[in-house]
């Protein structure tokens, strides 16, 4: 059984973001319950759209930030981009497992501006 306030959180959002039957939708859950993903898709199916889900764990994606190759990053990118052509609307969710793990892999990766 979903907890009816994630069920209304979920309907609130899809409701928010305005879609119409047959309307594609990207729906982002990083560091969520399975529960918000759920909730949101049948939220969204209910109103006729096409939800794509996806469910993100930060430490992943810490992992690939930290050790992709620059090619593997574009590809990615790229990809990510031509599935984002494709929807009418986007929601993403963030939980807060770990709040420091994004900020301190984006200041360990960026280049170093030491000259010495």
């Amino acid at each position: 059984m979903i907890d009816l306030r994630i069920t209304n959180l979920a309907d609130q959002l899809i409701k928010s973001v305005d879609l119409k039957e047959g309307d594609n939708i990207l729906i982002e859950c990083i560091d969520t319950p399975a529960s918000v993903a759920k909730a949101l898709t049948f939220a969204a199916t209910g109103r006729g759209a096409k939800p794509v889900v996806r469910t993100i764990t930060s430490e992943v994606e810490r992992a690939f930030v930290l050790h992709a190759s620059k090619e593997a990053k574009t590809f990615r990118a790229n990809y990510e981009l031509s599935l984002m052509k494709e929807m009418q609307a986007y929601i993403a969710i963030r939980g807060a497992e770990n709040a420091f793990e994004w900020p301190m892999c984006l200041v360990n990766s960026l280049p170093s501006t030491n000259k010495s």
